[in-house]
């Protein structure tokens, strides 16, 4: 999906900042950071012209994205950054191999005549700069340091932790949220639902905010996360299914949300493909952490963490905040300025789909009492269908996305014992699968956290 195809709608209040800091001439490095799908690259892309305008021929935009996978390599020295197999200039003309910022002696910067003089230190948009993030960061740090007044500014998911870097946190859209307000025309501008249905509309101009189908939008809405990739995904997929079959499919899994079209890049054609990134680079111990903390809905603090994770101290402090720095968990002050952690919906409901073992062998449990949040009898997080303790223990590992064999090992019980036991959740629960199941769990709430020894 190209953003420059399409309107940036909710984003005011970010463009205008982006465009005060960019005023600032101390302002060198700008990273715009936030989770998969968020439109990062839509706020830089709908900022191009403006800073082509100001910028003159300073301007150069660099996207990595095509070369996803064909090894792309970077070098700097002291007279230019050269960037060798990834594309450049205009987000619309991107096949230049290499990039020169400083030419000497009035030569044409990559083969383009100069029809004005640079007013201006050069600027450098880099888009998509996952791919060679490392690299990105010792030639950025070198070019910054040869050339006093080189800016540069970034679309990434996660910072370079480079010094003098500068973050722009960029936030989900508006969404209706639990308490959605009454009137429809104030529904309607809520920027998530907005983009929702002008998407939608595009191809199926039946499809209006209504009374009838109010309910099933805000749902839709929420559940989509106001990521505008999530909901491009959704409104494409609206063209064969209706609101409500979407939405139902939407509670069980990511696999609804995907695009087709032959040009979209590898890691935005789908949802599931553009998690998987952040969630590939995560170390074994992070990625069972946050395996854990998706079976925690609404927020939840530093002590339901700790219940949870089998990380002690600094050590599950190191792991939130990477988790934290790539997005892929959200932090706010709690009660006493401690930090409130939380999860999108759909980075929840990939992590819930991820088999335990992914990258990593199957280990015996740790030893030790081992946290499983049990609900509260008769709490909201309770089936009404009678689960047991045992059964509820099972349900929440099955959430966690382990294996019946883990789910033993866990538990201290045979593995037969296991099968019995999720058969018996799935049937009392009445799910279809594994993934129903963690679904059913984590929008159901887990109130109480309960340490249960093995055996």
């Amino acid at each position: 999906m190209n953003p420059a195809l399409g309107t940036v709608i909710g984003r005011d209040i970010e463009l205008d900042a982006l465009r005060g800091a960019l005023r600032n001439p101390a302002l060198r490095l700008l990273t715009i950071t936030g989770p998969p799908g968020v439109g990062k690259s839509r706020l830089l892309t709908a900022l191009y012209p403006e800073l082509v305008a100001e910028f003159g021929e300073g301007v150069r935009f660099l996207d990595f994205a095509a070369r996803i996978g064909h090894g792309v390599q970077l070098t700097a020295d002291s007279a230019s950054l050269c960037v060798g197999g990834l594309t450049e200039s205009r987000p619309a003309e991107r096949d230049h191999a290499t990039l020169n910022l400083f030419p000497s002696g009035g030569e044409p910067m990559c083969g383009q005549e100069r029809e004005r003089p640079v007013e201006k230190g050069p600027l450098v948009l880099i888009d998509h700069a996952e791919p060679v993030l490392e690299e990105i960061a010792r030639v950025v740090t070198k070019s910054l340091a040869a050339h006093p007044d080189l800016r540069v500014v970034l679309a990434c998911r996660e910072p370079l932790r480079v010094y003098g870097e500068r973050l722009f946190p960029v936030q989900p859209l508006a969404v209706p949220g639990s308490r959605p307000p009454a009137e429809l025309a104030e529904l309607g501008r809520i920027a998530s639902v907005r983009l929702l249905l002008e998407r939608v509309t595009a191809t199926r101009p039946d499809v209006v905010l209504t009374g009838d189908n109010r309910e099933v939008i805000t749902e839709l809405s929420n559940g989509l996360d106001g990521l505008p990739l999530a909901i491009e995904f959704a409104a494409a997929r609206l063209r064969l299914f209706q609101l409500r079959a979407l939405r139902n499919r939407l509670r069980t899994g990511l696999d609804i949300l995907y695009g087709g079209a032959p040009h979209t890049l590898s890691h935005h054609r789908s949802m599931k493909a553009a998690i998987a990134w952040s969630h590939g680079r995560l170390t074994e111990h992070e990625r069972d952490l946050l395996r854990r903390l998706a079976v925690l809905t609404a927020g939840f603090d530093m002590a339901a963490a700790e219940a949870v994770s089998d990380l002690d101290g600094g050590a599950l402090h190191d792991a939130l905040q990477r988790l934290a720095e790539r997005n892929l968990i959200t932090v706010a002050g709690g009660p006493d300025d401690e930090p409130c952690f939380s999860l999108l919906n759909t980075i929840r409901l990939y992590v819930l789909q991820e088999p335990a073992g992914t990258g990593e062998p199957e280990a015996a449990a740790p030893p030790g009492p081992v946290p499983v949040p049990v609900p509260v009898a008769g709490s909201p997080g309770e089936p009404e269908s009678g689960l047991t303790r045992r059964e509820h223990q099972v349900a929440v590992l099955v959430a966690q996305g382990l294996t019946n064999r883990q789910i033993a090992r866990r538990l201290g019980i045979a593995e037969w014992t296991a099968v019995n036991h999720v058969r018996n959740v799935m049937r009392k629960m009445r799910c279809s699968s594994r993934v129903h199941v963690a679904s059913m769990i984590t929008q159901g709430g887990v109130r109480e956290m309960r340490e249960v020894s093995r055996g």
